[in-house]
């Protein structure tokens, strides 16, 4: 009985062990995901200040 309760208690140990990492591993994912969709809207920005310039550019070609 004594075994079994230590066994018990060993497995909840790792179980809380897991727990703790995997609640680790999901708040960088999520810090990453945040890291990544800041990226995505400097890309986004700068995609449309080229798109701009293009534009003022074409705009500049034909009045020439």
């Amino acid at each position: 009985m004594k075994n079994q309760i230590e066994e018990l208690e060993k497995n909840l140990q790792i179980l809380t062990a897991k727990e703790r990492e995997n609640i680790n591993y999901s708040k960088k994912f999520a810090c990453w995901a945040e890291e990544y969709k800041f990226e995505a809207q400097k890309v986004k920005i700068k995609a449309k200040t080229i798109k701009t310039k293009i534009e003022a550019l074409k705009n500049q070609l034909n009045q020439e």
